[in-house]
């Protein structure tokens, strides 16, 4: 049987209440847009590489220098995004303020470190 319905899908709601939802009003109100699915999402992020990359930085609050080049190179494979950038990855893979365990280490032999 090759039934194509999908065997779940979010409601409204649920919908909202994602990060992709959440980026894609960021991207609207900066780039002046009204996407409103992720199909359309996708068509902006090709039509408009710099912008949506540049504003993926923002939303992220990606720690560091973006540049003044936001994408160098525009073919793929082979394009070079923020060339000029300078971040720390440790240092945004590690912002969160929470006093949740930052590294945990599980060994073969099942010695495990945090």
């Amino acid at each position: 049987m090759n039934d194509s319905k999908p065997l779940w899908a979010p409601d409204a709601t649920h919908i909202e209440q994602t990060q992709m939802a959440r980026f894609m009003s960021f991207f609207n109100a900066r780039e002046g847009l009204a996407l409103h699915d992720y199909p359309a999402l996708h068509a902006a992020s090709i039509e408009r590489r710099p912008a949506f990359w540049s504003a993926i930085w923002d939303f992220c609050s990606v720690i560091g220098e973006k540049g003044g080049e936001v994408l160098a190179e525009d073919t793929m494979p082979g394009a070079a995004f923020f060339p000029q950038a300078r971040l720390n990855f440790a240092e945004n893979m590690l912002r969160e303020t929470a006093n949740g365990e930052a590294i945990i280490f599980r060994a073969e032999d099942k010695v495990e470190r945090r």
